[in-house]
């Protein structure tokens, strides 16, 4: 279960996975279809771990991989990291945050421990952990720009959708029209056009109206 560290900041998440040796190592010389059948059910994994925990997005994670093994056998960390990279795409997949580039995802390096012999058991396995705070929700003023930006029906019809959306993608209805402003300002024409093709489709659906009275009128007479 996640634990909080601090009262509204960063939270801690962790998952034990049952790997006892990393599916994906540096020193692996495996056919290309193969490695691509292991990566993606490592990148699977990183995703359900974190739907599991029920992450939110954050603005920033550290995340950090460690092999508990039962026996002091040397092993060479850097083996560790192909496993991390793919658990960390599956956190992307997951939209704990947009992507793993360095301003929004730290991957520290992974470590390799003992488990103590006085632990009853000692089976090898490996622990994912994520630490960041919740992704900030959006000034005010990005709903002022959404409202000036859309037409009133318009806006209506992507408020009445805004929660389904955001509950499919884990993130708070703000971040959705976050969003929203953000590709309205990317694509200046995006909401001209939308209200334009709104305005088309009430207008053909008042012209099928219309049409359909004077049908009716016809058969009447």
């Amino acid at each position: 279960m996640p634990e909080q560290t601090t009262a509204g900041g960063p939270q801690l998440y962790t998952a034990e996975i049952d790997w006892e040796t990393p599916p994906l190592t540096a020193n692996q010389r495996l056919h290309w279809s193969k490695k691509a059948k292991i990566t993606k059910r490592v990148r699977r994994r990183g995703r359900t771990e974190a739907e599991n925990l029920a992450i939110p997005a954050l603005a920033h994670a550290e995340v950090h991989l460690a092999w508990h093994v039962s026996d002091r056998i040397r092993r060479d960390v850097d083996n560790v990291v192909p496993t991390l990279k793919a658990l960390c795409d599956g956190l992307v997949d997951a939209l704990v945050v947009p992507d793993d580039t360095p301003d929004l995802m730290t991957k520290l390096m992974p470590q390799i421990v003992y488990i103590p012999a006085h632990v009853e058991d000692r089976t090898p396995h490996m622990v994912l952990t994520v630490l960041g705070a919740r992704r900030a929700a959006p000034a005010p003023a990005l709903l002022v720009e959404f409202e000036r930006k859309t037409s009133a029906s318009l806006r209506l019809h992507a408020l009445d959708i805004t929660d389904a959306i955001a509950e499919a993608f884990r993130v708070t209805g703000d971040q959705y029209l976050e969003w929203l402003v953000a590709a309205a300002r990317t694509h200046e024409g995006l909401a001209t056009d939308a209200i334009t093709a709104n305005r088309v489709i009430e207008r053909d659906d008042a012209t099928r109206r219309r049409e359909g009275v004077r049908h009716g009128e016809a058969l009447e007479g």
